[in-house]
């Protein structure tokens, strides 16, 4: 039996997670919301149809993480196929800027309701360029203006769709 390095691990139950995601998704889809037909669909038509792709992903990604495993029980589409245990390591794992990255999604999240999209949007593009990704001033403000413009432009201007304006500016 083949030993597994703990990156390898992680990224095994990182898969398992997905499964279990994709099959509560299309259980909760199916018996809950309901699917209905093609022709007319339900609540729960596009749900079904994510829950399932998250199970096919999740189960190829499980088997990939267990097929690339060689005698050392590095994996080899990191590029380590042809070196001994001891010389290469897997990459580090960054918790600090996973931790930063949590936080300001969550921020976001809380922020929409009450700020609205646009300023809501601006801000998390403008602390995810400053804290996760640590870019300079002038290149997050430029990427933020862009990118919160620009997904303004495509949602509210170009498809119509309505998107919160904030219990702040009501």
């Amino acid at each position: 039996m083949n030993r597994h390095d703990p990156l390898q691990k992680m990224e095994m139950a990182a898969a398992a997670v997905v499964i279990a995601l994709g099959a509560f998704v299309t259980l909760y889809s199916h018996y809950v919301l309901r699917i209905g037909m093609m022709i007319s669909p339900d609540a729960g038509f596009l749900p079904f149809l994510m829950g399932i792709a998250l199970l096919i992903l999740g189960a190829c990604w499980f088997a990939k993480s267990l097929r690339f495993t060689n005698i050392h029980g590095l994996a080899s589409d990191a590029g380590l196929e042809g070196s001994a245990a001891g010389e290469a390591s897997p990459p580090e794992f960054q918790s600090r800027k996973h931790l930063w990255g949590f936080l300001v999604i969550l921020l976001f999240a809380i922020l929409i309701e009450r700020a609205g999209f646009l300023l809501a949007t601006a801000l998390f593009m403008l602390a995810w360029q400053l804290i996760v990704e640590k870019e300079k001033w002038l290149m997050s403000l430029l990427i933020t203006v862009l990118t919160a413009g620009a997904m303004y432009t495509i949602f509210r201007l170009l498809l119509k769709i309505h998107l919160p304006s904030g219990e702040w500016f009501s």
